[in-house]
Order: structure tokens, then sequence, then C-alpha cells
């Protein structure tokens, strides 16, 4: 199997290093030269939508052009530090200081404290989040990469922009207390909680804590913990968000789990295990839904449980990653990041290296995302290596 993962990830890496890193991304409708902004709320969702689902690449016909994703540089920097850990090969480790680079001179320019946000205007069904806004589930990844590159290195630029994260989160990203816990917001001015991007937050503090060698946050982590393992449900899984009223749940069960999931273990780890007696038993229930729910026996994923498709590029990641992180709990984890890989690269991957957006029953989105499909699956292919 290993050998299959070498020969895919070096038609990928061939693939990435062709288009420079920079790729298109569902979500990039308005980095069209066409004034979308300026047209009413509906029809920029619409536009947004249209773009996003479309079975056809119509970027090109629009004026959208392929740029840098932040997301996605924090996602090759990352794969570029495991191949770099994995083989002691120099050269990967040549390749992560290009975007240590990008990294440090794409900071979001709409806040005062270092951050990194949205590479286009996205538009939802309900509001539209300007570009360069910063988020913690962006800010997050960056953390994690450079924390990963300055674990090889120990570069001093890169503690110190490290250390000067935490201002965004405990300064610009609301807080909300809920009974004796907290949730911290996805950007600033959202309201309500999502439980991925809370944890994401809460994942960078620990970071910061770790490379200080400090508790300074451990209380505002532990709470958000405690939050969102509160939200767990009884079978395991996890809904996406709510508003103001946390009885009201926005019911969205995919890749986010993973993220869930992948978050408790890195804090758990950060903090020095502080808090295994709470998140290792909400582990093991996640684990079990998300291995016998979000996929089947050949290791294609469901889109959105229980709704079986599209089967989505970022779903299949984010499984390989999951449970080749989690081998430790249980050896069927990594049989099943075998199976997800084998039939993702069987039904997924093009000759030319990179893979496929969506699959249907009967067609299939061929459109390369560079952040969605590329990083992802380049820092999959990286995680099941170094775990395997």
């Amino acid at each position: 199997m290993k050998e299959i993962v070498e020969s895919t990830l070096t038609k990928l890496i061939h693939y990435c290093e062709q288009v420079e890193y920079k790729g298109y991304d569902p979500y990039d409708i308005q980095n069209s030269y066409l004034p979308i902004n300026r047209l009413p709320h509906f029809f920029q969702f619409s536009l947004t939508q249209v773009n996003k689902r479309s079975p056809f690449n119509i970027r090109p016909l629009l004026g959208v052009q392929k740029e840098y994703h932040t997301k996605a540089m924090a996602l090759f920097l990352n794969a570029y530090c495991n191949l770099y850990n994995l083989k002691g090969d120099s050269k990967y480790l040549k390749k992560a200081e290009f975007f240590i680079e990008w990294i440090k001179n794409n900071k979001s320019d709409l806040s005062e404290n270092v951050a990194w946000g949205f590479d286009y205007d996205y538009t939802s069904r309900t509001k539209t989040v300007k570009k360069g806004v910063p988020t913690v589930v962006h800010h997050s990844y960056i953390l994690q990469a450079l924390y990963k590159y300055w674990l090889i290195t120990r570069d001093k630029h890169v503690y110190s922009l490290i250390l000067k994260s935490k201002e965004f989160i405990l300064n610009d990203i609301p807080i909300t207390k809920i009974g004796e816990n907290i949730c911290f917001g996805y950007h600033v001015g959202s309201i309500g909680c999502c439980y991925n991007a809370s944890l994401h937050a809460a994942e960078s503090l620990a970071i910061v804590d770790s490379i200080s060698n400090s508790n300074e946050h451990y209380g505002l982590i532990e709470k958000a913990v405690k939050y969102v393992l509160s939200r767990q449900k009884p079978t395991g899984e996890w809904y996406y968000s709510h508003g103001d009223d946390t009885e009201i749940e926005k019911k969205q069960i995919d890749f986010h789990q993973g993220f869930i999931l992948e978050c408790l273990k890195n804090i758990n780890d950060l903090t020095n295990k502080k808090l295994t007696s709470i998140i290792v038993p909400s582990l093991k229930r996640g684990l079990e839904f998300y291995y016998f729910n979000q996929f089947d026996e050949r290791g294609r994923g469901v889109f959105r449980y229980p709704q079986k498709y599209p089967v989505d590029v970022h779903n299949q990641a984010q499984g390989i990653i999951t449970f080749s992180k989690f081998t430790d709990y249980n050896a069927k984890y990594i049989k099943m990041a075998e199976l997800i890989l084998q039939w993702t690269i069987a039904n997924m991957q093009d000759p030319r290296g990179y893979f496929y957006y969506q699959k249907y029953p009967y067609i299939t989105n061929k459109t390369s995302h560079i952040r969605w499909g590329q990083a992802w699956m380049f820092y999959a292919l990286s995680v099941f290596l170094k775990n395997s």
C-alpha cells in the first residue's frame, strides 16, 4: 500500500508544482472581474451555488483567476513538514520555506493582530463575509503548520509569529459564556457556536501555551472543550452549530466530525493529557460513529449523513487523516484509512495527478480545486505515510 501512496503523492506533487500551488476554489465566484458584489444578496448567493455545483468548470468564462489559497498554503506546509520528518530529506524543508514566506507576507489587513482569513468574498444564504476577514479556522490551520515547522527548525521568527497570533483570538473573536463553559466565535461579529471552529480556537491557544511552556490559557481551553463535549449526541456525532438559541442546532454531519475528533486529540496532547478523562471517552464514541456511519465498507464516504451523494474529495481526505491519526485507538482505523485511500485513488484521481472534486452515480465533477481537493489530499497522503 505504501508504494501506491508514494506513487500517488509523487503525481500530485508534480501537478501542484506545475500549477505553482495556485488554483480554483468551490466558493471563489467573487474573484471574477465581473461586479458580482454589486448584485442583490440573493443573486450573489445563487451565483456562488451555481459556480460551486456546476459539473463543468465555468470559471474561465467568468474571468475567475487561479489564486493561492490561505488554508491550502497551510496544508502544503504541514505536509512538507510531515515528509521531512518521515524521510529526513532536506529538499522537503527547502520547499516548506516557500510557504513560510508566503504565510508571513499574507496576513489579513482587516485586523490589527496577526491573523489569516478568506481569499474571496464569500456569500452564504444569510450573509456575505468580505475577502480578508480572518477566521479561527484559517488561523488554526496556519498555526498547526507553523508549529510543526518550528518543532523542526526552532526558527525564532516563526516562534514570534505564533506567540503574537493569540491576540487575534483573545481580542478579536467573540467568546460566548454558556453556563460554566464558553464557545469561541468563528470570526469577528459571529454569533452562536460552531463546534469545530471553537475547538480550532482552543487548539490555537494550546499551541501558544505549548511553545511558551505555560498554562496561561488552559482555563479557556478547558471550558471550550467541555462545552463541545456537552453537545455530543449519545450515539457519538456532533451537529454543526447553533445560533443564539442553544436548542436549535444546524444538523450537518460531514467532514467536520473529523475536524472535531482531530482537534480534541490535538488539544489533549498539547495540554499534556490533562483532559484525558473527559476527552478520550468522547473520542471513542465519536470515532465509532464516524467509522460505522460516514464511510461504507469500500471506503467511500457519505456526503452529509445520511445523504450519500455526492462523494466529496474533502470528506475522503479527512477520513484518511482522522483514521490515520487514531491508529493507536484501534487497528481497524488504519485499515479504514487504507480503504478510503484505495477507493479515492481508483475513483477520483486524474491521470495528470490531481483529484476530482465530487462524484455522483452517473457523473463526476472533475474540476481541480487547489484547497478543497489538492491541498487536503496532499496533506492526507503525508499523514497516512507518517502514521502507517
